[in-house]
């Protein structure tokens, strides 16, 4: 028997819809091996969404703690929460802080990490984790002897997951005095209507790295008049055109969006790797032998600036 746990951080920037899918992960390894799943959710909205309850975990811990933010404190408190429990694996959501706070959490307890992992199977009993390499051209296979498998995993929106009669308890857990946070927080900034949760927005807009910085604000308006998310590729992020929290690819955020409209975007694998589901795919491009050709349901042979300013008009008449 061999137990398991979904570690989620559940905020503003956050959503249930990937919980669900971090949930049917871990429950599936616990059923696997004929085990119990567990939950530990950071959180710091006031209840945890009665829609978690009956998932199937044996137990839901949450953790209250304006100090949450800080991942040497997370870790810790990870810490302390495999003690309640025997695990054989934790599985963490895949974005930027949760995998920062499983590889400090790894550190902590002298453990490896299985990190970007985005899909699990089984091969004589054992499960074998595959993670994109070789930017998204192939899927590597990773095992692990570890006897605790941590795990960061690629969550997707999933807008549900198959409930059970299983009402799971809750308890608060109890965070030791001697934990203490590294950082304190000093301010808060709201975060732009079209920069949030771009894993689970309809509609996202894509920018490519030849996209200019000064007609970012055309974009935007054209963004907030169709509701969009806007995300960038990598080199765009390089470029200084967008964050790093909305970078879609190999080593950003997995989108499954509606539709993706996408504005100079080259097509790469391991940006193309990001997006999952079956979204209409529009692409605007000058290049009509771009990779991102091959991907498209619609292919728009224009500068960027032109089909964006023809279309703004269009939808202010």
């Amino acid at each position: 028997m061999k137990n398991s746990a979904a570690v989620y951080f559940l905020n503003s920037n956050s959503s249930k819809e990937h919980f669900f899918s971090l949930a049917k992960e871990s429950l599936n390894l616990a059923h696997k091996y004929e085990g119990k799943s567990y939950a530990l959710i950071f959180s710091d909205r006031e209840d945890i969404p009665s829609d978690f309850i009956n998932l199937g975990f044996e137990k839901i811990y949450f953790c209250r703690d304006e100090r949450i933010f800080d991942d040497n404190f997370s870790a810790a408190v990870c810490a302390e929460f495999i003690k309640k429990n025997t695990l054989s694996f934790v599985i963490f959501q895949s974005d930027d802080f949760p995998k920062t706070v499983s590889a400090r959490f790894a550190a902590k307890i002298n453990s490896g990490l299985i990190a970007d992992a985005c899909e699990i199977y089984f091969n004589n009993g054992e499960p074998v984790f595959l993670k994109p390499a070789m930017g998204g051209n192939i899927k590597a296979e990773i095992f692990s002897k570890s006897e605790l498998k941590i795990i960061s995993f690629k969550t997707y929106p999933l807008s549900q997951i198959l409930k059970t009669q299983k009402i799971s308890e809750t308890e608060e857990l109890t965070i030791p005095s001697d934990i203490k946070a590294l950082t304190r927080l000093i301010s808060q900034k709201q975060i732009a209507d079209n920069q949030r949760n771009i894993s689970d927005s309809k509609i996202v807009i894509g920018i490519g790295r030849r996209v200019k910085k000064e007609d970012l604000p055309l974009i935007k308006e054209f963004a907030d008049l169709i509701s969009a998310s806007m995300g960038y590729t990598r080199p765009a992020v390089h470029e200084g055109l967008g964050p790093h929290e909305n970078q879609i690819g190999v080593s950003g955020k997995t989108i499954s969006p509606d539709i993706y409209i996408n504005l100079a975007v080259s097509g790469k694998s391991y940006h193309m790797s990001g997006i999952k589901g079956n979204p209409v795919i529009i692409s605007v491009n000058t290049d009509e032998k771009a990779q991102i050709f091959e991907y498209s349901d619609y292919f728009v042979k224009s500068d960027y600036k032109s089909f964006v300013t023809e279309i703004l008009n269009e939808l202010k008449k």
